[in-house]
């Protein structure tokens, strides 16, 4: 299975209201099947660009390898904004264009910076693809 970096406009399954634009990754056999996974998670897609990525491995693969702290909510990876973190983070253009800063509220990390990462905490994309 491959990995292609998808640029296009338009918005999340069951979304209201104006579509945007967005830079997300998606996986595929093939160019078509890729395209067609888009379908999973996105609705009104138009202006869309496929790109193979040719990175062995996820952000969220080289995170954990490097033994840093991961956290999530739903597929939204976090983790602490750690020199060693964020030049991982600096090798995944498309991840470090959709990154968001923030301090951390929940215990023990309270007052932290740490990184949001929109769509990128892959196990729960894993899971998905299993039901």
């Amino acid at each position: 299975m491959k990995t292609y970096r998808a640029d296009f406009t338009g918005r999340t399954v069951g979304a209201i209201g104006i579509t945007y634009k967005i830079k997300t990754t998606v996986q595929g056999d093939n160019l078509g099947a890729a395209q067609l996974a888009l379908y999973d998670r996105f609705e009104h897609i138009s202006a869309l660009a496929l790109t193979e990525q040719n990175d062995a491995s996820s952000l969220y693969e080289e995170l954990t390898e490097a033994g840093v702290q991961i956290a999530n909510h739903e597929s939204d990876l976090y983790f602490p904004a750690t020199e060693k973190a964020l030049a991982i983070l600096a090798r995944h253009q498309l991840e470090n264009g959709n990154a968001k800063y923030f301090i951390n509220q929940a215990p023990p990390n309270v007052g932290e910076r740490w990184v949001d990462v929109p769509f990128a905490f892959q196990p729960f994309w894993t899971a998905k693809e299993a039901r």
